[in-house]
């Protein structure tokens, strides 16, 4: 997880440990610089930005960077999501006031078990 507000931080370290949830790694940090400083690659991506200050497009532009080939991102928002081109929406939904979606990345490398890598001749 990261969170960028220190109360919000301070309360979801709390909750990991309540739940002895140590496998959860809860970071410090903004999740929009994310992925342009790891190297890991993730099956799925929980994201839930504030509503207040939703750029989902700019998020996922990001979030696919960081995804393995089969990798899928469930998104929340205030409003539904047309997602940019190369975005697929597997399911969508909404709940109360938000609305939440599925998506996979329509990359190449998506459907190619190699991770689109190639080989040397």
């Amino acid at each position: 997880m990261i969170e960028r507000h220190p109360q919000v931080l301070k309360v979801l370290r709390q909750n990991r440990e309540v739940l002895g949830a140590s496998v959860v790694e809860i970071l410090h940090g903004d999740a929009r610089r994310w992925p342009q400083q790891t190297a890991e690659r993730f099956d799925l991506i929980l994201a839930d930005p504030p509503f207040a200050d939703a750029r989902p497009e700019e998020l996922l532009a990001g979030l696919s960077t960081c995804l393995k080939p089969s990798g899928m991102v469930y998104l929340e928002t205030p409003a539904a999501v047309v997602p940019a081109a190369g975005w697929q929406v597997l399911r969508a939904a909404r709940a109360g006031q938000v609305h939440y979606q599925l998506l996979v990345p329509q990359d190449p490398r998506a459907t190619d078990p190699a991770g689109g890598a190639e080989t040397g001749s």
